[in-house]
């Protein structure tokens, strides 16, 4: 795209500069130089709401993912607690000879249930780092390719003027080689 428009420019330029007066060549040379700036900070204007908007996407994944670990914690604790409670209520209805092993299949509902806690806490601690660390690299390669966008438009701007330049300095001296011809 910045070649084609490179090019357009240069060809307007170069059509305009043969029939110009050195005013106008100067003035068409202007209008190029500021198209090309325009482009330029329009360039840098949507890399940088990219990257504003990968930000915001990664940071609302972030929450999502939160919100998902802490309903997961939430389901397991509740789960556990229904088992304890039947676990609890099936022991009352044994009999003494039964009580000993009732409590201790309690006790290891809650140490399940309690691994399975921290086990799902852990998993979402993780989820969470994984999603920062994927959104804080997207932001980074985002910057990086908007800034590398920026420089290549500078580049071709100023490759661009300079093509300008040296192509008016050919038109003068080609008119000037007419004009030493035709007297």
């Amino acid at each position: 795209m910045i070649r084609k428009l490179t090019a357009t420019v240069i060809g307007v330029l170069l059509l305009g500069l043969v029939a110009c007066s050195q005013e106008e060549q100067e003035a068409v040379t202007e209008k190029a130089k500021e198209s090309m700036d325009t482009a330029v900070e329009a360039t840098k204007e949507a890399a940088s709401d990219a990257a504003d908007a990968t930000k915001e996407m990664a940071s609302d994944a972030a929450d999502v993912t939160k919100e998902a670990a802490s309903d997961a914690v939430d389901a397991t604790k509740e789960a556990a607690s229904d088992a304890v409670d039947a676990t609890k209520e099936a022991a009352s209805d044994a009999v003494d000879a039964t009580k000993k092993m009732a409590s201790d299949a309690v006790d290891a509902t809650k140490e399940a249930a309690s691994d399975v806690v921290d086990a799902t806490k852990e998993m979402a601690s993780d989820a969470a780092d994984v999603t920062k660390e994927a959104a804080s690299d997207t932001v980074d390669a985002t910057k990086e390719m908007a800034s590398d966008a920026a420089d290549a438009t500078k580049e071709a701007a100023s490759d661009a003027v300079d093509a300008t330049k040296d192509a008016t300095e050919a038109t003068k001296e080609a008119a000037m080689d007419v004009k030493k011809t035709t007297e």
